[in-house]
């Protein structure tokens, strides 16, 4: 406690202090720097392309041709025959094309249906020099048009740009006879002007029909709602629980009454940590917060907007910062694994089983997980539409299909390496937690018998984890994420710079290199953030937490002049972590970025310093020293939406994508748009997760609570506990229900102590 005013100073100074590099930056190295900073499974498209947009002087050479494709059907008649005559692929062509002149014909007639295919092509906009490149049309307005005959329609996204290698131009929506291929229309627009100056690619989307894996899908959700519906009655009807047989309880497991009564009962015990709702619900809203800004640059016509204003409003940088809400899960999973397992240690003579910890957390989170890979793998692509959903979600489609089972085992922030092709990208967090879990009761059983090697154990690792990041980050020259999104919408930004004086962006020289530095650059993404030898840190902080409310029992005497400093150096750290960097970004000279050394040792200790917050947040509220912010943080509303943030979390992208990319025209964003968008996301998201909450997460810890009960009972666990060699029947049932805190299952806000995640921690 007396280093901490110590920390703050020096936090405080390293942020303030800013030493520059020269680092001659060259737009054709932002999109390698975007790829290697941003998440993953974020969409980059669109950023990518203003970004090639502001290098190629807003495609000034491909306005022609986007302006003569955007009027396939309007036009003059002498272009497209000679467009015709020249195609090297007329004979397998001209049934496309002889379709597209009876269009074209017909149109001239004021036929209604080609009137409506040339009104739904994407024709040039306003807005260019805001980022305005995608002239979507009218998606829905032209898919399945039809002359009665034998003209059926299809829209078809092509893009002008350099060469078909770089997926980079103006898109423009074409409504073309179905019949047509994506070569045939790609041919048409590039004769379009009879020159080869540039490239045009055409990408159609084709309806999709249900796989194996689709129907499997529906008919396991059909059958888990029979059984919801099923076990309701059963309840309502003639379930008792004390009579009743073993397959009828097993039956009220899926019951709505059993599941909804344990969702919103609001009841805490004594021994609860009543703080840790508000906690988490909020970084689970934060987590939602984050991915709603970065998914919304995907389909968006005023992309340089969105990035003058994240430049130019400090508030930005919480959304920016956003990811440290992963820290506050670790944290609350650390905390609650720790001291739920030291108070079961004490009411069981030091003994506890480690591997029923392992298979209760396992079977509480995987069903949800295998629902959320298949679900990815295949329906969720048919479900939308629009011009960009199924080509967007069909990378990771594919990346399900072929790496589901490095989910299944927790491995995924592992393997494979690069994290864009891993699948669900966003559950890394859950492989961390599963990894940290694992490892866990080697510090539990230190703290309960020699608590003071267990304190310096635990004070290691987080040096340790805090010291190999900002080695790895000063090693490699990679920026924290926050001040990548600087980097990134920075050079946005100068699309509104005259073409004449564009100014250069400064970026790591890394990304600049044209020969082989001979330096193995990792992506920041794949192989710092997500390593669990780098998020550790903040779990063990979270064990410290715990421990230190289970030898006090949840009251820690401070002076109140004590108490008033620390409220002072929490929130300044705090903020200094959030909003330290506020007066580098918001420059307007955009001069050259700070040193490679100032950035490792910001990301060295930003993640532990908000840990150490969380951690006084918590002791403090929990002693009675909280004020406003432990009423705020207790409110007893937060209870139930705080039990849905694991599904909720397991739900959330699937929303953000689904609002987005099957938009048929693009958001034009303000900061009204982001807030409804927010709520939108939030609500969606959790009445989504309620839904898998009641189908598959409340029965399956109502379903592992009876069978692990009832089969512990018969086995003895000499080879597989911590100083435990039988377990009876009392003992097992409390280890399934320790104590009262914050749990899915509701009983009084009881967790599992294989569980303390599912409620508490492994929410991101």
């Amino acid at each position: 406690m007396k280093n901490i005013p110590i920390l703050c100073v020096a936090f405080c100074l390293g942020v303030s202090f800013v030493h520059s590099n020269e680092m001659n930056g060259h737009y054709k190295s932002l999109e390698k720097f975007m790829r290697d900073q941003l998440p993953p499974f974020i969409p980059k498209q669109n950023i990518d392309n203003v970004l090639d947009a502001t290098r190629a002087r807003q495609y000034e050479e491909f306005l022609d041709a986007a302006r003569l494709g955007s009027e396939l059907y309007t036009a003059e008649l002498s272009i497209i025959e000679n467009v015709t005559d020249n195609l090297s692929n007329w004979v397998n062509a001209s049934k496309c094309f002889e379709q597209i002149f009876k269009i074209r014909r017909d149109l001239k007639l004021r036929r209604p249906y080609a009137a409506f295919i040339d009104d739904s092509n994407g024709k040039e906009e306003s807005g260019l020099y805001r980022g305005n490149f995608l002239w979507l049309g009218r998606y829905y307005e032209c898919v399945g048009q039809t002359d009665m005959e034998d003209i059926t329609t299809k829209m078809c996204l092509v893009t002008f740009g350099r060469d078909e290698k770089n997926p980079n131009g103006i898109r423009v929506g074409q409504c073309v006879p179905r019949i047509c291929t994506e070569e045939d229309i790609s041919e048409l627009n590039e004769k379009l002007l009879l020159r080869r100056r540039f490239s045009a690619t055409a990408v159609c989307p084709e309806e999709l029909s249900f796989t194996p894996i689709d129907i499997a899908l529906i008919v396991i959700l059909s059958v888990l709602a029979t059984m919801v519906i099923v076990g309701t009655i059963v309840e309502a009807t003639v379930f008792n629980p004390t009579t009743s047989s073993g397959w009828l309880k097993i039956l009220v497991c899926f019951s709505m009454i059993k599941n909804n009564n344990a969702l919103f009962r609001t009841k805490r015990s004594q021994s609860s940590i009543p703080v840790l709702d508000g906690m988490r619900f909020l970084s689970m809203a934060w987590v939602v917060l984050g991915h709603t800004f970065s998914y919304s640059n995907t389909n968006t016509d005023n992309l340089v907007d969105t990035a003058e204003f994240y430049t130019s409003h400090i508030g930005t940088l919480a959304i920016a910062n956003g990811t440290l809400s992963v820290d506050s899960f670790f944290f609350l999973s650390g905390l609650l694994v720790t001291y739920l397992a030291l108070r079961k240690m004490r009411s069981n003579n030091g003994k506890l089983n480690v591997p029923l910890m392992y298979l209760q957390r396992y079977l509480r989170l995987t069903p949800v997980l295998i629902f959320a890979i298949i679900f990815m793998a295949g329906l969720f692509q048919k479900i939308g539409g629009g011009l960009r959903y199924q080509n967007f979600n069909q990378q990771f489609a594919v990346a399900c299909q072929d790496w589901w089972w490095t989910n299944i085992l927790y491995i995924n922030n592992l393997v494979p390496k690069d994290l864009s092709q891993a699948c669900i990208g966003w559950t890394w967090y859950l492989a961390n937690d599963m990894q940290f879990f694992i490892v866990s009761p080697i510090f539990i059983y230190l703290l309960y018998r020699y608590p003071k090697a267990g304190m310096i154990a635990i004070g290691v690792g987080v040096l340790g984890s805090s010291s190999i990041t900002g080695a790895l980050t000063r090693y490699y020259e990679k920026y924290p994420d926050v001040y990548a999104y600087s980097i990134i919408y920075r050079a946005v930004a100068f699309l509104t710079y005259p073409l004449t004086i564009l100014p250069k962006v400064n970026i790591p020289a890394i990304y600049t290199n044209e020969t082989d530095t001979g330096l193995d650059s990792p992506a920041y993404w794949s192989d710092i953030y997500a390593k669990p030898w780098c998020r550790i840190g903040v779990y063990f902080i979270g064990m410290l937490t715990g421990y230190i409310l289970y030898v006090t029992n949840n009251k820690l005497k401070m002076r109140k002049i004590f108490v008033a400093h620390m409220w002072v150096i929490v929130v300044a750290v705090e903020l200094a972590v959030v909003y330290g960097w506020w007066g580098k970004i918001d420059e307007s000279q955009y001069p050259d970025f700070p040193s490679y050394d100032l950035m490792a040792f910001y990301e060295a200790v930003r993640r532990p310093l908000w840990g150490f917050g969380l951690m006084w947040i918590t002791i403090a509220c929990t002693s009675g020293y909280g004020g406003p912010v432990n009423s705020l943080l207790s409110w007893k509303g937060f209870i139930p939406l705080s039990r849905l943030t694991y599904s909720t979390y397991m739900f959330h992208l699937f929303v953000v994508t689904f609002l987005y990319l099957s938009r048929e025209v693009e958001v034009h964003l303000r900061i009204d748009t982001y807030i409804y968008y927010f709520f939108a996301t939030l609500a969606l998201s959790m009445s989504g997760g309620y839904v898998v909450y009641l189908l598959i997460e409340a029965p399956v810890a109502e379903l592992q609570k009876i069978l692990l009960t009832r089969d512990s009972t018969k086995t003895s666990s000499s080879n597989l506990t911590v100083e435990m060699k039988n377990v009876d029947v009392q003992r097992v049932k409390d280890t399934v229900v320790v104590v009262k805190q914050n749990g899915i299952d509701g009983h009084e806000n009881e967790v599992d102590l294989g569980d303390e995640v599912l409620s508490g921690g492994n929410k991101l």
